[in-house]
C-alpha cells in the first residue's frame, strides 16, 4: 500500500487512480472548517476510477456515498483506516460490488444527466 497525500501532475494522479483498489479520504472535522460546504472533486475523481471510498463523516455527501454502497464512514483514526481497508482488501466480492457501485453512483454527475435534469424543469 502507498499513501501518497496531494499529487500535483493530472496524469501521474489519473495513472495511479486507475492502478489503485481504493482511495482514503480523511477530513478532520476539528481543523477542516468548509469541507461540508464545498463539494470535494477528489471523491468524483476517486469514484469516476471506480474506487470505493473510506471517508470521515465532513463531506456532505458523505453519507449519501456510503448509502450508495461506494463507500464507508470511518472515525478520523489511523487504526480504522488500516481495519477498514484490510477488511475491503480481503472481500474481493464486496470491493467488486463496491467498485461497481462507484461507477453506478457517478453516473448522475455525467454533463448530459446533469443539463437533462436542470432542462427538463424550464419552460420554453
Amino acid at each position: 500500500m502507498t499513501f501518497t497525500g496531494w499529487v500535483k501532475d493530472r496524469e501521474v494522479l489519473d495513472t495511479m487512480m486507475a492502478d489503485s483498489a481504493v482511495a482514503i479520504a480523511m477530513y478532520d472535522k476539528k481543523l477542516d472548517t468548509f469541507t461540508y460546504y464545498a463539494d470535494p472533486t477528489k471523491l468524483k475523481d476517486y469514484l469516476s476510477a471506480g474506487l470505493p471510498i473510506l471517508l470521515t463523516d465532513v463531506p456532505h455527501n458523505a453519507v449519501e456515498i456510503e448509502k450508495a454502497g461506494c463507500g464507508r464512514i470511518i472515525p478520523y483514526d489511523r487504526d480504522a483506516i488500516a481495519r477498514e481497508l484490510i477488511a475491503l482488501m480481503k472481500d474481493p466480492e464486496s470491493l467488486k460490488k463496491a467498485r461497481e457501485n462507484a461507477l453506478k453512483y457517478i453516473k448522475k454527475f455525467e454533463w448530459q444527466t446533469i443539463f437533462e435534469r436542470a432542462l427538463s424543469t424550464t419552460q420554453v
